[in-house]
């Protein structure tokens, strides 16, 4: 049997760059699996992998920690990169992957974790083998703006 692990998701954010235009630009995934860094630009080509009956961990990080950001009015504010939502895609459909298809930052904690489905609680349609589904991320960065990004996430046996 192989080995199975929690997985945590950690989104590394530009803080003092990012907007709506760039976002894509200024995230960087990576995880504690060994799964190679994003490339900045294309966070839809990250997957991260999960095992069945564990949990996924999304955290937010800050680029540069020791930069401080000046916001619209001149004013300096802390960086800091919140995890506020995970959204499955398929707004219609089940998750294949996650136990729910909405998961949110319930404790306030800049952090969201999510359950992946057991394998004697999958629904039937779902294969026994590998299967790769997108998801949305919510991140709030310096304490104002917010923004959607999608990667994806692998489960494996």
């Amino acid at each position: 049997m192989a080995y199975k692990k929690d997985t945590q998701v950690i989104v590394t954010v530009d803080t003092s760059n990012i907007n709506e235009t760039n976002k894509n630009q200024m995230v960087i995934f990576s995880d504690n699996r060994g799964v190679p860094p994003s490339n900045p630009g294309h966070p839809h080509d990250f997957i991260s992998t999960v095992n069945r009956g564990m949990k996924i961990k999304w955290i937010g990080r800050v680029k540069d920690p020791e930069k401080d950001c000046e916001d619209i009015k001149g004013f300096y504010r802390d960086n800091s990169v919140e995890v506020k939502e995970i959204a499955i895609k398929d707004k219609f459909g089940c998750s294949k992957i996650l136990r729910k298809n909405y998961y949110y930052d319930r404790n306030n904690s800049g952090e969201v974790i999510g359950f992946v489905r057991k394998a004697d609680k999958c629904p039937e349609e779902i294969p026994p083998e590998t299967i790769t589904e997108g998801y949305n991320i919510t991140i709030r960065v310096n304490g104002n703006a917010g923004y959607t990004i999608d990667p994806q996430m692998e489960m494996v046996m």
